[in-house]
């Protein structure tokens, strides 16, 4: 009977038991697990700009090529210091040497194709010729300064921002017809090259277009870039009764041949003039103040004392003075600039990952179809004309303006507004040199 009982009692505990577990309110559920924190989008000072950037420190143009790269480096502390970076990114280049050496530039090129620099820059049309090639079949976008016909002819990756060397030889062959020639024959030139496309681009502008400028091509001859002596040239050039003698070359060369011109009594008495690559500072100062008075040059930026000029002028002084007056110095300040907007508009189109991960060849093409040919009426502080590579795909110079200057007084100064020239499309003008 007892054990009736228990039985009872422990039926009794277990029912309450379960009623109590019915009737408690259910456990609420387990908590969602914690989301694990995505890293925090990196901020543009931490993603900064770069380029692959080629420079002739040493070699038979540095005295060309050292003041354009001082000109590049205190453009990069401008902009990073007094524009805060493009778009807050900092820009972080330092250029590499060539020495002007064509199997170095090779090696360089192939050596920023491997990192994915989003572009590549090349002082002289000599390194980017040498370089184009390999860019080209890859589609990886350059831009020179010194630009010769072949390097944007015909259109592929390559770029500049202004008129070519051929341009510039044809721009002023037309403004000196127009304004200090007087007789009623075309004026005869002679030319007087650098043996790579520093002097062929001129020469074959001139051979193309000498007929509808109105002008006589009588005599060519060309030169190294370490000549000591151009008198056996010239003297065939003499011969030939020049009224102008064109030198598309580089600052040492070109003081050659000026003095050896004067010893032969050709100058002063013709007119002498170079493209941009060869009438700077330098030449000046190599050739002697009273000896280059006179001479002539085609620049596409304006020349050192410009107002356009002023911040240009107060980083030479500040940083390099012994550069002052130098027009190499002043055109790759401007050339930097362009390159910071190409690089502006790419950002604000695509974005920095766009441009500096992922597959090279989608780097390329966003760079150069996002940036460089979406750069339209951009104002490079005044210091050339407007750059715009947008309107015909065709035309890669950038600017379309040239100034002609002259030697006066120890300096290049202006003697001539903004000239426009014209776009020539060499390669279907003369597709068979083009192949």
């Amino acid at each position: 009977m007892k054990s009736k009982w228990v039985i009872m009692g422990m039926t009794l505990v277990v029912v309450v038991a379960l009623l109590a577990i019915a009737c408690a309110a259910p456990a609420p559920p387990s908590p969602p697990p914690t989301p694990t924190p995505s890293p925090p989008k990196p901020k543009p000072e931490e993603q900064p700009i770069t380029w692959g950037a080629e420079a002739c420190w040493t070699g038979i143009a540095a005295e060309k090529c050292n003041p354009m790269e001082r000109g590049e480096e205190c453009c990069i502390e401008y902009i990073n210091k007094e524009k805060g970076g493009i778009l807050g990114h900092p820009i972080k280049v330092k250029a590499l040497d060539s020495g002007y050496d064509s199997a170095r530039m090779v090696t360089l090129i192939k050596r920023w194709i491997d990192e994915g620099q989003p572009l590549f820059c090349t002082h002289s049309s000599k390194m980017m010729e040498a370089a184009m090639g390999i860019a080209n079949r890859v589609g990886m976008p350059g831009i020179v300064n010194f630009a010769s016909v072949r390097c944007i002819h015909p259109p592929k990756h390559i770029y500049t921002h202004g008129p070519d060397y051929g341009d510039q030889t044809l721009g002023f062959l037309r403004w000196f017809k127009e304004n200090i020639w007087k007789e009623a024959r075309p004026p005869r030139v002679a030319m007087h090259g650098l043996n790579n496309p520093t002097g062929y681009g001129p020469k074959l502008a001139l051979e193309l277009m000498a007929d509808e400028i109105g002008v006589e091509f009588v005599a060519w001859e060309e030169h190294r870039a370490d000549t000591v002596s151009e008198m056996e040239s010239l003297t065939r050039i003499k011969a030939k009764n020049p009224d102008i003698l064109w030198i598309p070359s580089t600052p040492a060369p070109t003081s050659v041949i000026i003095k050896n011109a004067h010893a032969l009594g050709m100058w002063p008495g013709i007119v002498i003039g170079g493209h941009y690559a060869a009438m700077t500072k330098t030449t000046i100062d190599l050739t002697g103040a009273d000896l280059a008075e006179g001479i002539y040059g085609a620049m596409p930026i304006v020349d050192w004392y410009d107002p356009a000029a002023a911040k240009v002028r107060e980083y030479c002084k500040k940083y390099w003075p012994a550069y002052w007056e130098n027009a190499d110095f002043l055109a790759h300040w401007k050339h930097c600039l362009v390159v910071a907007e190409c690089f502006r508009v790419a950002l604000e189109n695509v974005g920095w990952e766009a441009l500096f991960t992922g597959p090279k060849e989608e780097r390329w093409k966003a760079m150069e179809y996002e940036g460089i040919r979406k750069v339209k009426g951009y104002d490079p502080e005044g210091l050339c004309g407007p750059i715009d590579y947008a309107t015909n795909p065709r035309d890669h110079r950038g600017s379309k303006y040239i100034k002609i200057v002259q030697a006066k007084g120890g300096v290049f100064k202006a003697v001539s507004d903004w000239i426009e020239c014209p776009f020539i499309d060499y390669a279907k003008l003369a597709p068979e040199l083009f192949k």
